[in-house]
Formats: structure tokens, sequence, C-alpha cells
């Protein structure tokens, strides 16, 4: 008398081991035996072929999060960056950009000067070391995006590294810090504030819809001069 039957293709046999090797062989995935009305589960059967599917598996989930995850802002994004500035700089007959290591101290100061006062536009704006500076919050954007949104006609007038003045032109040396800090987000149709402006009472009153939140900064300052 066959004592074991497998539910899935009703096959039968004497003995336990005949089972579990019918079972490991058809249903590798799906290992039940019974034994009258009383079921026994033998759990889910480990081959070579579940363990490369899983792994594959896993392979393309860490792809796509890679395909899909937030830059970097770092040394190499600020190289990407700076070269599509150049290359734009160049277009227009308009000497490149060239790195000043010099310039990323004052940078930093800045950095530690702006986050520290984010309340009021363009703090000390006024009184900088070097001839020029701009401010970007780059936050999840890649450098060629980035770039792009800057080159946007509410936003090129206010690039220095753009060379779009005569003075901005003069300067070009840079260099940069980047650093996590906290500033204002606000509504594209909101108007620029002035160097020194109070910001909270001027969004409230621009309806600019302002959010605190901690983001990156890069300060990129600029100069006629690597001193």
């Amino acid at each position: 008398m066959n004592k074991f039957f497998c539910k899935i293709c009703g096959y039968k046999t004497k003995t336990e081991s005949a089972m579990i090797k019918h079972v490991k062989q058809t249903h590798p995935y799906l290992l039940k035996t019974a034994q009258g009305t009383k079921s026994q589960n033998y759990g889910k059967h480990i081959t070579k072929e579940s363990i490369i599917g899983y792994l594959i598996s896993i392979g393309i989930l860490f792809f796509i999060i890679w395909i899909f995850r937030a830059p970097s802002i770092n040394n190499i994004w600020v190289s990407s960056f700076v070269q599509n500035i150049n290359n734009y700089r160049i277009n227009r007959n308009i000497s490149p950009l060239i790195y000043c290591q010099t310039l990323d101290n004052y940078a930093q100061t800045r950095f530690k000067a702006l986050s520290a006062n984010y309340n009021i536009s363009e703090y000390n704006g006024n009184n900088l070391t070097t001839e020029a500076e701009d401010v970007f919050y780059p936050k999840s954007h890649s450098a060629s995006d980035f770039y792009n949104n800057i080159l946007l006609p509410a936003a090129s007038t206010h690039v220095c590294i753009l060379g779009y003045e005569g003075w901005c032109t003069n300067n070009t040396y840079y260099g940069y810090y980047i650093g996590n800090g906290t500033t204002y987000s606000i509504n594209h149709n909101c108007p620029n504030a002035t160097i020194g402006t109070y910001l909270p009472i001027f969004y409230s009153q621009n309806n600019c819809n302002p959010t605190i939140e901690n983001t990156t900064y890069l300060v990129m300052e600029l100069s006629t001069s690597c001193s």
C-alpha cells in the first residue's frame, strides 16, 4: 500500500525517502508530503538554481537603486559642473575658470557665515574678501542638470561664474566649499531679495511660502588672482 502521495501531481510511493526524492526532482520549491490525513512540511528546498536566482534578484534591485540614487555633491560633481561652465564661457570668448585652492578657505568662511545667518539675504555680501561670490543649493541634481537650471533666464543674470557682466568676466579664479546648513526653500515666483534683506518679512510680504530646511550649500568664491 502506498503510504505517501504528492498533493501537487498525485504521485504515490511506499517510502518517505522516495517521496522526498520525487519532490526534490519534480517540485523543488514545494516540498510537502502527507501520510494519511497528517501532512509533514519539509521546508523550502534550497538548490543551486534558487541561490543563483536570489542573487540575480538582489543584483537587479541594487542596480535600480544605483540608477535612481541622488548624486553626491562632492569634488567630482563640482569638477563636472565647472567643466560645463567653462564650455559655456569659452563658446562666448570668455576665459575659463581656473581652480585656486587658496580661495577654498574664503569659501568655507562664507559658508559658516551664510548658514548661521540664513535669515539675512547674502549675509554681509557687501564686505567680501574676494571679488565675487555665487551660492548654490544643488540638492539632488546632477551636475549637468544643475548647470542647465542656472542657464534659465530667471537665474543666469544672477550667476557670476557665467561671466554675464564685465566685472564677472575678469574673475577667472575660483575656490569652493561644500557643506550642509540651514536655509529657506521658496516657490519659483518669489522675487530676488537684495543684499542684507531680512528674509522672514520679505518672504511674507511677497507670498513666497518659505520653508526652513537643511540642505547642501555650494559656495564659490571668485577672484582676479589666486591669493
